[in-house]
């Protein structure tokens, strides 16, 4: 099969794809996220002393800390799509632990005599 029929026969039936839309897609998050949360809190599931919890600190932090956590690792994979096929380091947000540093951990730890 010659290149030039390979491609008129994939191309032939080919419809228009909706553009993606930032905005379409984060309403759609909202949405899924305030229909979790209604379904959560119909259910109940929260907890009885959640007023009293939501004055102490520590719920703020670990509530934080995961949400900073969820954007740094999707920030990270975000960018390794981006950069496909190079090299892996040297992009913000990606994890200190890259194969380019694995090596240097490993030298530093004490060897085993055979």
């Amino acid at each position: 099969m010659c290149t030039e029929s390979l491609i008129e026969r994939l191309s032939r039936d080919l419809r228009p794809v909706r553009p993606r839309s930032i905005l379409r897609e984060a309403a759609l998050l909202l949405l899924l996220g305030v229909v979790e949360v209604a379904a959560f809190l119909s259910m109940g599931f929260m907890r009885p002393d959640m007023p009293a919890a939501m004055e102490a600190p520590s719920l703020w932090w670990k509530l934080t800390s995961m949400g900073l956590i969820a954007v740094l690792g999707r920030a990270s994979r975000s960018c390794r799509l981006i950069r496909c096929g190079r090299r892996v380091g040297g992009c913000a947000g990606s994890s200190a632990a890259s194969p380019r540093s694995l090596p240097a951990a490993g030298s530093s730890m004490p060897r085993k005599a055979v």
